[in-house]
């Protein structure tokens, strides 16, 4: 096997062929020239690996040589030869760019097969750093071009999550609802949806996806797709799921497993009847506990369940109170009491419960109290939701 192809320029005809001899014995193929111009034009016809050369040569002496090649931007390493009283020459040919010399006379070959093994080295470490680094700038490229693709995505999936979301404040009947979100990444792992079952009587929930981005997305769609298909089975009359807050809580559990998405989620959900003046809610796992007031009292709905995706044998409960005058309910998602640094979890609970009650329900008063319009960077999605009906009451 071939090891290289060199190029040896020397005058001398005897130290040429002697080193022409030698590595040609070491598995070398061999060009010989006799001067600089007969070794340009092999250089050009042959396109050596490694040039072996003489300093000191008529019609065209190494340096001029060594010039030339360079000029043609060339990285053939260029080993120099020269008498041990030149050695100006020696430096001058380095400074050109010059891998490597050899001083004459030359008593051992076996330096000039080490040399010449140094500078093939070289030459294979830079070709293969230069292919590296074309590789990495390609993967870099080709990385950036998938964020921007990423990103492009997220972005359009956090524009479709918002068109779904509902309009902002919603009043109707002497019910009101207001709510902010502020979501941690592109895509938010919480949701909240309300609508009219019929004239005086809402539904509503709030949801809390475990984890965020794409996969926490999907579920939120998810959802709303399930109970949206609840409501038009309860329209024409195929089903009255969406009636029963435990049983809506069953349907969205299956469906969630049967998704398969590896994803649970948290949500409670609840039915206002103003003409009735009745309150029905159930809870899979939802925390902070909502808070409720009605007739001048408040309670914190404490109502431990299952997360919704998780166990296939959950059962949800249903729960109901009665008002007179007026009701009031507000709602979170755990990332709003990560706000509230330095206290335990009972302590941001029970801030939390104040900060509704003295804020009288309102959103703007409650975001500000919590600290919600201060963060920039939320570790977590942050929610608030209220739902209001007052009677005689303001």
């Amino acid at each position: 096997m071939v090891k290289a192809k060199l190029l040896v320029i020397d005058d001398d005809a005897s130290v040429r062929e002697s080193l022409a001899g030698y590595l040609e014995d070491s598995g070398y193929e061999v060009e010989q020239a006799a001067d600089g111009e007969e070794g340009l034009q092999i250089f050009d016809a042959h396109h050596p690996d490694l040039i072996l050369c003489d300093l000191k040569m008529p019609k065209k002496d190494g340096l001029s040589l060594l010039q030339d090649i360079l000029a043609g931007d060339s990285s053939v390493p260029f080993i120099v030869i020269s008498g041990a009283g030149v050695m100006s020459d020696v430096v001058s040919a380095l400074r050109l760019g010059a891998s490597d010399y050899i001083v004459k006379p030359v008593t051992d070959l076996a330096v000039v097969e080490h040399a010449i093994d140094k500078a093939m080295e070289r030459v294979r470490l830079l070709a293969e750093n230069e292919a590296y680094s074309e590789r990495l700038e390609e993967a870099n490229e080709q990385l950036q071009t998938t964020v921007e693709t990423l990103e492009a995505d997220l972005r359009a999936g956090r524009h479709v999550q918002q068109a779904m979301l509902p309009a902002r404040p919603f009043l109707s009947r002497g019910v009101g609802v207001d709510y902010a979100l502020r979501a941690s990444l592109y895509l938010s792992g919480d949701f909240v949806d309300y609508f009219e079952l019929k004239p005086g009587v809402l539904l509503h929930y709030i949801v809390d996806v475990s984890g965020h981005g794409v996969s926490s997305a999907m579920v939120t769609i998810l959802i709303r797709n399930v109970v949206t298909r609840l409501r038009t089975e309860w329209r024409y009359g195929i089903s009255d799921h969406i009636e029963h807050p435990a049983s809506i809580l069953h349907q969205l559990n299956q469906e969630l497993l049967r998704s398969q998405i590896g994803k649970h989620a948290t949500l409670f959900i609840g039915i206002l009847d103003t003409r009735q003046k009745y309150y029905v809610y159930a809870n899979a796992a939802h925390f902070p506990y909502p808070v409720l007031e009605m007739d001048g009292h408040v309670q914190s709905l404490e109502e431990p369940s299952s997360p919704l995706g998780l166990f296939e044998k959950a059962t949800y409960s249903e729960h109901d109170v009665d008002y007179t005058d007026y009701a009031a309910l507000a709602f979170c998602s755990d990332g709003l009491l990560e706000t509230r640094d330095g206290r335990n979890l009972g302590e941001k609970e029970l801030h939390w419960q104040q900060v509704v009650t003295e804020s009288r329900f309102r959103i703007p008063e409650i975001c500000a109290a919590m600290g919600m319009d201060d963060v920039t960077e939320a570790p977590d999605d942050m929610t608030v939701m209220a739902v209001t009906h007052w009677n005689n009451k303001s």
